[in-house]
């Protein structure tokens, strides 16, 4: 009858969801195979070795299509100078979110660069505006690592005390770059996404197990601010490719020194995109690993967003954010 029909369709239902939630829970704990995400060191050796990597950076992204404000930027002085700062930018973000702080950088006598991450910034169909957030689908760790390397070795031919400092992805491959490459002489981490912004580690970690595994899901986003050069939304691979670096920068901080000893630890008690538990973890790790860590804490009733960065952000104050990013960098106030 009816009844009985219904009572098997639904038996049959909860079996499948049983089914769908085992598979979904196995693929969450059963790790990621490992990947290589040490350092590959290529310096390059004078300011013309490290102009010339540039240059071709620049035509790779004419030929990539990236659309105009998002490509990497170089602000040099024509020669080596003492001191040579890398600028890495957010996810979904791209070089444009660094620029009005590369001109302050300029101007005190520093090199700046400014690279793209990989995937980011591409231009839509006609190049007039920036494209889909599904550019970032095939995102991976390695590349973010290759990025890391590329930077330090262009910044190691532009100054003689190379610098970097990033903020959220950026902050992540900053910590990876201060970790791994002792060319630098300095890092500044800014509010760097090691992990979900919610929920203990262990939930970053199945996260990564599980949408590593499955096809890039677009997750949708909102455009509240008017900044035109940033992709809207995210992706789940993009999200994946940065929690599996700073994985790796978790283990190796808490087991090993770093290879910059001067570090700067950033955090805003205003922002929801970052967990500030693990932010302040990794600082004490190196601290306890022999760097010197200085710590600077933005309080929450100064009401920043998480990019405390870009001056187009309608909730950001430049004015009270870039004087301590320059102390931090060694330009003073």
């Amino acid at each position: 009858d009816l009844r009985s029909t219904a009572r098997r369709v639904l038996l049959g239902l909860g079996v499948l969801g049983a089914l769908i939630a085992v598979v979904i829970t196995a693929l969450a704990v059963l790790p990621l195979g490992s990947v290589d995400l040490g350092p590959h060191p290529d310096p390059a050796l004078d300011y013309a070795a490290a102009k010339a990597r540039f240059d071709a950076i620049a035509a790779e992204e004419e030929r990539l299509g990236v659309y105009s404000e998002c490509r990497s930027r170089l602000l040099d002085h024509g020669r080596e100078t003492d001191v040579a700062v890398v600028l890495v930018h957010g996810l979904t973000n791209c070089p444009k979110q660094w620029a009005a702080f590369a001109e302050t950088l300029h101007a005190q006598g520093a090199n700046v660069l400014i690279l793209r991450v990989p995937r980011h910034g591409i231009g839509n169909a006609d190049g007039s505006a920036v494209g889909s957030v599904t550019n970032l689908a095939g995102l991976t760790p390695q590349e973010l690592r290759d990025y890391g390397d590329t930077a330090a070795d262009i910044a190691d031919g532009l100054g003689r005390e190379p610098r970097v400092m990033g903020l959220s992805m950026g902050g992540v491959i900053t910590a990876w770059m201060a970790q791994s490459r002792p060319e630098l002489e300095r890092a500044v981490v800014i509010a760097p996404a090691l992990t979900l912004p919610v929920g203990p580690p262990w939930l970053t970690t199945g996260f990564t197990n599980l949408f590593g595994r499955l096809p890039s899901i677009t997750l949708p986003g909102s455009d509240k601010t008017g900044i035109t050069h940033v992709y809207n939304g995210e992706t789940t691979r993009g999200l994946v490719a940065m929690y599996r670096l700073g994985a790796y920068v978790r283990a190796q901080s808490a087991s090993s020194s770093p290879a910059v000893r001067l570090i700067g630890v950033d955090w805003n008690l205003n922002d929801n995109q970052v967990d500030n538990g693990d932010v302040q973890i990794l600082a004490r790790d190196w601290a306890e690993h022999g760097a010197d860590v200085a710590v600077h804490v933005y309080p929450k009733d100064l009401g920043l967003p998480h990019d405390v960065i870009d001056p187009a952000q309608p909730e950001g104050d430049t004015a009270a954010v870039y004087p301590v990013l320059l102390e931090q960098l060694g330009f003073g106030g």
